[in-house]
């Protein structure tokens, strides 16, 4: 399995050549990447290798002008699973431009840590890999990372991750855990939180964080999508966390519409300037998967959050016949910074093809802001492989 790369800029509407990150004979899976504002270059990472407690974590830079890459190098030792990477969102000066989170096995205690370990822009690691959780007895597994750490113009001490993974409560119960982390790896002052136990939760990923609407003050929240069963089918519900603790689950299928009785699946996530944009796979009857997308306000109301819809459910494409690998990605998700006014869009990515059976390719979507962020409906519709 080879790992490639591709640049968009949306601004000149190109899509430049491919890179690759590696061609090699020896499979790189499950890649996640992210940006560093603070470097101007990217991280893509992914586990590598064959069978369970070989495989290990390696990655490569690029740099986000001249997309000139630095070598590959090792990031984690054998045993890691299912990567995610965060990149520091701050214009100040760091030498923790990435931040990346996986599972790995832990042979002495037979169990499944989260771990995580910071990276140089250089491609040098950053101190020694940070234990997240390494309870004896639990297995945790699937962890995502926000994308980015804060805003490049917001204070240091506001730069910080949401982490969060699966705990298995028993094969067919898993909960949600999580756990802020500063931009440098420091723990100190954050508790680990639950971040939903009422049933079976799968598949987390979270956006980078957000000052609530209607409040005066910076406090960061972050939104956790996940799937879970509900019935027969699987849906797409969404947490509002912040540190230390996580608001009641909101079902996002059941917002959007009440009659679709289909299984939703992957969801992925981002910040659109204070709006979170939340894009997941639906499954049809006939096999086909449709990718939509859905876009969250958080307020604050007296003493509890609620999320209103901003964009109830828009298809961006269809995949017929499998589940197509989707990403989402925005303005925002680098650090980019917060101007007042200023509109931000989002790029959803995902795999497309005419019939099933076809050759797959990568297709587009834009999601443009249409207006200042504001309260209620203000998305125009995606346009699919633009």
């Amino acid at each position: 399995v080879d790992v490639l790369s591709v640049f968009y800029s949306a601004s000149l509407d190109v899509l430049f050549p491919p890179e690759s990150i590696d061609i090699s004979a020896t499979p790189w899976t499950s890649p996640s990447n992210a940006y560093s504002f603070n470097e101007d270059a990217f991280l893509c990472a992914a586990v590598v290798g064959n069978g369970i407690g070989n495989r290990r974590v390696r990655g490569r830079i690029l740099d986000a002008v001249t997309a000139d890459s630095t070598a590959q190098f090792d990031i984690s030792g054998p045993g890691a699973e299912t990567v995610d990477v965060g990149g520091y969102g701050g214009i100040f000066a760091s030498n923790h431009d990435f931040m990346v989170v996986w599972q790995e096995s832990d042979t002495i205690n037979a169990d499944m840590d989260i771990v995580a370990q910071a990276v140089n822009g250089n491609g040098s690691l950053t101190g020694s890999r940070i234990v997240i959780d390494g309870d004896v007895g639990d297995f945790d597994r699937n962890p995502a990372i926000s994308k980015a750490s804060g805003r490049s113009n917001g204070t240091l001490a506001s730069q910080e991750y949401m982490i969060v993974w699966e705990r298995e409560i028993s094969p067919t119960n898993h909960d949600l855990r999580c756990q802020v982390i500063g931009w440098n790896g420091a723990m100190a002052g954050h508790p680990q939180f639950s971040g939903y136990t009422f049933s079976d939760a799968l598949d987390p990923c979270v956006s980078m964080w957000s000052n609530v609407r209607g409040l005066t003050t910076v406090e960061r929240h972050w939104v956790i999508a996940f799937e879970r069963r509900t019935g027969t089918d699987y849906d797409i519900f969404a947490v509002v966390a912040r540190d230390g603790e996580a608001d009641t689950a909101k079902r996002l299928t059941a917002k959007q519409d009440l009659d679709l009785q289909l299984d939703n699946r992957d969801p992925q996530n981002a910040i659109d300037s204070q709006d979170f944009l939340v894009t997941y796979q639906t499954e049809r009857a006939n096999g086909d998967r449709s990718i939509a997308l859905t876009a969250l306000n958080v307020f604050e109301d007296d003493t509890e959050f609620r999320s209103a819809l901003a964009l109830r459910r828009e298809t961006l494409g269809t995949y017929p016949g499998g589940a197509p690998f989707t990403a989402i990605a925005s303005h925002w998700a680098g650090g980019g910074p917060s101007l007042s006014g200023e509109p931000g869009d989002a790029l959803v990515a995902f795999q497309s093809r005419a019939t099933a059976g076809d050759v797959a390719e990568i297709a587009g979507s834009i999601v443009a802001e249409t207006s200042a962020p504001s309260a209620g409906p203000q998305y125009c519709g995606a346009n699919p492989h633009s």
